[in-house]
């Protein structure tokens, strides 16, 4: 492998180490282009009129001073069941719009919705500190403040060097399974992308997509048989839109604008082309791609593919009500503000 373990520790971004000031970490990580999409997203809402407009927060700060701490939880998922079911209830009014005719009306109560959700949520956790600043973080905000496990990374890199070796011999199959923890692999990547040390998360993402490329049986690929957690096969569109995320915002941090553009796009005809249905907030996350796309690109087909996959998505239905329906919000608020407001 072209990088290791002493490589990252010199380039990790040393000014997040001991850091937990989560609005100074969204600065850094914002100034090396290392802050997660939804992060990225988020971080706007809240900036946005209308969180000022319908944040509920001090509503659930007094409430939550009267539940014990066993219970919060239960109210939390009481709470985010309901705005869920009212989730549901707009995408099925807005099943009937056509494609590009959404206005700020069919729309704004998602986002009102999305303003209380993440208030039941951050107002559980801040009770000795009122938050006038929240932000919300895909992974968590200051998880880089005791540095990187290294011990993780070094697991990943050595695997990853490994993996390529194998691909490299010409009568290798993959026909064993390797039981390598996808977890480790794919929370490395974003780690050392938030850190600033995008060039070795391209490098593991790179490796992953190569499996993806070797096939092993109907809707299976050589990353099936390496990773533990994929071993039961499926969700190969999934295992697709993990690896090309990842890649794509590594390519953002390397300023490889048009790279980043051709992989957003591979993700998005992956998706349009899968031999399957495919979840709520998998096709959440391919209308996130799309948008994103569009604002690198922008032109009259990316914002058609945009209004045209999120009335799509519409017509399926919510699963679970903490981070699908977060997202959905995310992703509405991002729409509204992309495309329908522009």
């Amino acid at each position: 492998m072209e990088f290791n373990i002493e490589y990252v520790r010199t380039k990790f971004d040393s000014r997040l180490i001991g850091l937990e000031d989560v609005s100074k970490v969204h600065l850094i990580q914002n100034e090396i282009k290392g802050l997660h999409n939804q992060s990225r997203i988020s971080s706007k809402f809240f900036q946005s009129d209308y969180y000022s407009r319908y944040s509920k927060y001090d509503k659930y700060f007094a409430l939550y001073k009267n539940i014990e701490e066993k219970n919060k939880r239960a109210f939390q998922i009481k709470h985010f069941s309901r705005i869920r079911e009212e989730f549901r209830e707009l995408d099925t009014k807005i099943t009937g719009i056509e494609a590009g005719s959404l206005k700020k009306q069919d729309l704004e109560s998602y986002v009102r919705l999305l303003a209380e959700h993440l208030d039941v949520h951050f107002a559980a956790y801040t009770l000795k500190n009122q938050k006038n600043n929240p932000h919300f973080c895909r992974f968590g905000c200051c998880r880089l403040a005791h540095n990187l496990d290294y011990n993780k990374i070094q697991y990943v890199l050595d695997n990853t060097e490994n993996l390529n070796k194998l691909m490299k011999s010409n009568d290798y199959r993959f026909d064993d399974q390797h039981q390598l923890d996808w977890h480790s692999f794919t929370g490395s990547c974003w780690e050392l992308i938030e850190s600033g040390v995008a060039e070795v998360a391209l490098e593991i993402s790179n490796t992953m997509e190569r499996l993806l490329l070797i096939p092993m049986g109907r809707y299976r690929t050589a990353l099936n048989n390496v990773f533990v957690a994929l071993n039961t096969g499926g969700g190969m569109v999934r295992n697709w839109s993990t690896t090309l995320w990842i890649k794509t915002m590594a390519l953002l941090q390397l300023n490889k604008k048009e790279e980043a553009i051709y992989t957003l796009k591979r993700l998005v005809n992956i998706f349009e082309h899968a031999p399957v249905k495919q979840s709520y907030i998998l096709h959440n996350r391919i209308v996130e791609a799309c948008l994103l796309l569009y604002s690198l690109e922008k032109t009259i087909a990316n914002k058609n593919k945009c209004e045209e996959l999120f009335i799509k998505n519409a017509h399926k239905s919510i699963l679970d009500e903490t981070e699908s329906t977060r997202e959905r919000g995310l992703i509405v608020y991002e729409y509204l503000e992309s495309i329908v407001e522009n």
